[in-house]
């Protein structure tokens, strides 16, 4: 059986520092070389577990 990659999920820190934007930048290269969608989730840069999980809460990481 073969599976589509469809989308994939990238937590990514908020802000406009070289590391987040070099993160921002390979995520929307990567998923335009793989055909597929990538959802950007921003966390504060010192992101605890529970800011994490608030930044993804309700997304459906295999239905974009």
């Amino acid at each position: 059986m073969h599976h589509r990659l469809v989308g994939a999920a990238v937590e990514c820190p908020e802000g406009a520092s070289a590391w987040a934007e070099a993160l921002r930048g390979t995520a929307a290269a990567w998923g335009g070389s793989h055909g597929c969608q990538v959802a950007l989730r921003t966390v504060p840069f010192a992101a605890t577990p529970a800011d994490a999980e608030a930044a993804t809460a309700g997304c459906s990481y295999l239905n974009f």
